[in-house]
């Protein structure tokens, strides 16, 4: 792969069983359904290949919006990455299925250094081809990738343990002062209360979605909050 720039990821069980019942789609190969201006599919639906084509088109243009905005960090690769080490693909059908059928885009198996499983919706299903470049958000496997870079950080003497007391200042008048690492990295931080109960992107009620705002807005939006257990 040229970049890893995100993941898209299944909860499926694929290394140790062959099956896995796959949602069916409603209305499959039907025509695009629009659930609103926003680039998120509802949780609770089964689209068809035509709606999750429109989603990811959204989703991407969504990101070429915050480029020309200037709101994007981009993290370039530095040049000096391991090349990985591919085992020939093992037969899965449960893989297929969801690749085919199913509502992930690709999937990526990695195993003591090798890549076991590395498979994509085939060419054709959807408007733009899956392949190394395109992009997807990350969504939760952004927590993965945090654990890696603390894990790290603490091997190389930047973090003395994951005990050690959170000492950021700009969140120092927030809940997360003087918190334990590990509190945040096993969601026990006790913030719960500070997202809006309807509406689980916004922070203290704000009307901004978090994305829109920066660290030092949310810092302000948190100040004097406590931990609740």
């Amino acid at each position: 792969m040229k970049k890893i720039l995100s993941f898209a990821t299944a909860a499926l069980c694929l290394a140790g069983c062959q099956t896995i019942n796959v949602l069916t789609q409603t209305d499959a190969g039907g025509q695009a359904v629009s659930y609103g201006p926003g680039a998120e599919l509802p949780q609770r639906i089964h689209p068809n290949d035509a709606t999750i084509s429109l989603y990811q088109d959204k989703r991407l243009a969504f990101i070429e919006e915050r480029r020309r905005q200037g709101r994007l960090y981009t993290v370039l690769p530095k040049g000096n990455a391991t090349a990985f080490s591919f085992a020939s693909d093992p037969e899965s059908k449960a893989l297929a299925r969801e690749l085919s059928e199913g509502y992930i885009l690709s999937y990526l198996f990695f195993e003591d250094g090798i890549v076991k499983y590395n498979g994509k919706a085939k060419d054709g299903r959807f408007n733009q081809n899956v392949n190394d470049e395109i992009l997807f958000y990350t969504h939760s496997t952004g927590k993965s990738i945090t654990s890696y870079l603390i894990g790290h950080a603490i091997c190389e003497g930047y973090i003395g343990s994951i005990d050690e007391p959170i000492d950021w200042p700009m969140m120092s008048k927030t809940l997360y002062q003087g918190q334990p690492l590990r509190d945040l990295l096993n969601m026990r931080a006790g913030d719960k209360h500070t997202i809006d109960n309807d509406r689980s992107h916004f922070v203290m009620g704000s009307a901004t979605h978090h994305r829109d705002m920066g660290l030092d807005t949310i810092a302000d939006l948190l100040e004097g909050t406590k931990k609740r257990t």
